[in-house]
């Protein structure tokens, strides 16, 4: 089981008799002598340390136990029936609509989000096929995993032009595409400070005017550079994936 938390990513599992960490040197110390056989591993010790000081009941968890030479670098030992406890407690304290707003609100939180947002994407692989939160098919050409998707929302990009309204409506920008483009960031729970990230050239310029409602010019600036450059990589990107194809 993987566990995507609000406060961090947990996974938890048994360790068999011949698991590798029950011939640890220090596998009596964090096991309690053997009694916890059950472990919770985590990438981030802020994220078993948020568990165990708002979930965990004293004296049922060993102490966090780092391990740099296995793939998980943090774990805790305990039981089943502990772990089933503290998840029932971490359930019942859900106080919030948007999931993936509400990492941020951690220690490394920022990094989290990010690594939230990349799976909700991957994730839409497994859509059915259809529209663009459908994955790619022969039939589903604009699904994820097309390489037209990005010659769509970025190449093209080359030809909008701020301000130059008559070329900008022959590439079919239709006036309720920011409240569209705002909805759809709402939707995922995106914050605002993170829009240029997650927008094309074109989208963000859309969005320009709703973004000035709450930030600076300075700061629409910078936020302008940032997108601009992030969709030069992507374009760059775009035309390798084309010259490897022919």
């Amino acid at each position: 089981m993987w566990i995507f938390a609000d406060y961090g990513y947990l996974l938890p599992a048994i360790t068999a008799e011949d698991d590798i960490m029950r011939k640890h040197e220090d596998w009596n110390l964090y096991s309690n002598n053997g009694e916890f056989t059950f472990q919770i591993r985590a990438r981030l010790s802020e994220h078993l340390e948020h568990y165990l000081d708002n979930y965990g009941e004293e004296g049922t968890y060993g102490p966090i136990w780092r391990t740099p030479d296995h793939d998980y670098n943090f774990r805790v030992m305990t039981t089943q029936e502990a772990f089933a406890e503290a998840m029932k407690k971490s359930i019942m304290a859900i106080d919030y609509r948007n999931f993936k707003d509400q990492s941020t609100k951690y220690p490394r939180g920022k990094e989290y989000h990010d690594l939230l947002i990349s799976i909700w994407s991957a994730s839409c692989k497994l859509n059915e096929p259809g529209g663009i939160y459908g994955r790619w098919t022969p039939e589903n050409p604009n699904g994820y995993g097309s390489v037209d998707s990005i010659f769509d929302k970025y190449v093209r990009d080359d030809d909008w032009v701020v301000g130059d309204s008559w070329r900008n409506e022959n590439l079919n920008i239709e006036s309720n595409d920011m409240d569209e483009l705002i909805s759809f960031m709402d939707e995922v729970d995106i914050p605002m400070a993170e829009w240029w990230e997650y927008s094309s050239p074109r989208e963000f310029a859309l969005l320009k005017p709703y973004l000035r409602k709450h930030f600076s010019n300075k700061t629409i600036k910078i936020m302008s550079k940032k997108n601009k450059n992030q969709s030069g990589v992507l374009i760059e990107e775009y035309e390798k994936s084309v010259e490897n194809i022919d």
